[in-house]
């Protein structure tokens, strides 16, 4: 490939966001878990 795909970095980057996001809400949850 000699150009990049702005669509599949789009979806890199999405799919990274997500992974970051479940990763907070996972240690929230689990620190109200604790918590209670």
């Amino acid at each position: 490939m000699i150009f990049h795909k702005p669509q599949l970095n789009l979806i890199r980057y999405f799919f990274c966001l997500m992974l970051l996001v479940s990763a907070c809400l996972g240690a929230e949850t689990a620190f109200l878990m604790g918590e209670d």
